[in-house]
């Protein structure tokens, strides 16, 4: 596919049918279809999405299969299939809300040229459950109260890079589930790398899932922010730090920023009022 500027790749383990309203949402973009290419990366043969791929109006569309599993394995994977100058992570959970979104995205990497990482927010639709809504609010807080730290974060879900800034780094793949990003996105900022929150790159987040699985995303998370912000580098402790020290500090650190997160929600939920 010639000159393609945008690469979505979109990691699943799905069986189909949600990931299937994902790219039908990329597909409704009022973009130049031989502009941007849509590369699905599952971990099993999926005939509905093998069969997308022999459809005229899903030209643009890939379906790859990688047989290691975890998200950064999958994303790491589809970087080796990504030709555009912007490759966009979006989960197999998440739809573009708007037809101008990859218009949107493509002029902000224009206009923020020094900027090699942008990313948005999540947006419950009436699809999300209770508890997805709460993990978006979460997330959304999350990210918000780091926008005046030194280290900032995006959700893995809706981030999109420079390509050229990924054909000498990858995804850490030993990181399997939960915060997966954001090791990569505190390494570029520790190498001199800048990211960008844009609050107008939102996308519907149609999470359906338990509440504990929303304490599990919780917890990872937690725990990989813990552990890679940890000094002299990402994969050592510090003298005197163990194992179990670690999983104290992750669960300290984790349930002290839910109880922020949830006293942000109040107000925000009161303010409403």
């Amino acid at each position: 596919m010639a000159d393609v500027k945008i690469s979505i790749v979109i990691p699943t383990r799905s069986k189909g049918l949600q990931t299937l309203e994902t790219i039908q949402s990329c597909q409704r973009q009022a973009f130049d279809k031989a502009q941007y290419e849509l590369i699905v990366v599952g971990h099993f043969e999926n005939r509905l999405l093998c069969d997308l791929t022999r459809q005229p109006q899903f030209s643009n569309f890939t379906y790859s299969v990688c047989s290691n599993i975890g998200v950064n394995h999958a994303r790491n994977h589809g970087l080796t299939k990504a030709t555009g100058d912007i490759v966009l992570f979006l989960d197999d959970d998440c739809r573009l809300p708007r037809e101008n979104y990859l218009a949107d995205l493509w002029k902000a990497h224009q206009i923020h040229h020094e900027i090699c990482v942008i990313g948005g927010k999540y947006q419950s639709s009436q699809e999300t459950n209770l508890w997805g809504q709460l993990y978006n609010e979460m997330v959304n807080c999350w990210i918000s109260s780091h926008h005046q730290k030194p280290l900032k974060v995006l959700p893995g879900g809706n981030c999109s890079f420079k390509r050229k800034l990924l054909n000498q780094r990858q995804f850490e793949s030993k990181i399997r589930y939960g915060g997966s990003e954001t090791e990569f996105l505190i390494r570029l900022q520790k190498q001199g790398e800048k990211l960008l929150f844009l609050e107008s790159l939102t996308v519907y987040h149609d999470s359906q899932i338990p509440f504990r699985s929303v304490l599990s995303k919780a917890w990872q998370q937690g725990k990989n922010r813990s552990q890679y912000q940890l000094p002299k580098g990402s994969l050592h402790l510090p003298r005197g730090l163990n194992a179990q020290t670690l999983t104290f500090l992750a669960g300290y650190k984790i349930i002290s920023e839910m109880a922020s997160t949830f006293k942000k929600i109040e107000q925000k939920l009161g303010s409403n009022h």
